[in-house]
């Protein structure tokens, strides 16, 4: 959830560095009913604890609120600092692709087919310029993710579904060559 909205955030961050929003449009985002309003807090409470967002009260950036007592309707207004340093790996996702995954019906959980995104984007993004491509099969997928091959497989057609992955396969005969 938290890697998410953290992705969210960075992509609503407006030219003066921060991100207006409210629970209630973090759960519409993330697909979650009303009821999961608790499951957003708990994300933004550890983004806090990790230091990557700090969430005020208002614009001024004067007092840190706290996210308990936050109402699904208030305004949160949210630095988010940067977590990639040039010593770190990380995963490139443009914002048009967030944007497009914010804006998308999923069936299942879309935190957990993001998830699964930027697993397989981090494979991606592994190779140089000239590799823009990854072949993890099944198996690998569950043993570095820890969830089911069931899972894997439905979070694999629905990303392909809708157009964030293509798997395709690719046969040439020698004497094409």
């Amino acid at each position: 959830m938290e890697i998410y909205l953290y992705g969210i955030l960075k992509t609503l961050e407006n030219r003066a560095g921060f991100t207006m929003v409210s629970i209630k449009q973090l759960l519409e985002f993330s697909d979650l009913g009303r009821s999961a309003a608790h499951k957003i807090k708990q994300a933004l409470t550890n983004l806090i604890q990790q230091q990557v967002i700090d969430v005020y009260d208002a614009v001024d950036f004067q007092n840190n609120l706290d996210i308990s007592n936050v109402k699904s309707s208030d305004i949160l207004y949210i630095k988010v600092n940067e977590i990639v340093t040039e010593k770190e790996p990380f995963v490139q996702i443009y914002t048009d692709e967030i944007l497009k995954f914010m804006s998308t019906k999923m069936k299942s959980t879309k935190t957990d087919i993001f998830k699964q995104f930027l697993y397989l984007m981090g494979l991606v993004n592994q190779g140089k310029e000239y590799r823009k491509i990854s072949f993890p099969n099944i198996e690998t997928i569950v043993k570095d993710t820890g969830v089911s091959d069931r899972t894997v497989k439905n979070h694999t057609k629905t990303l392909e579904e809708h157009g964030f992955l293509y798997s395709n396969i690719l046969v040439i005969g020698k004497e094409n060559l």
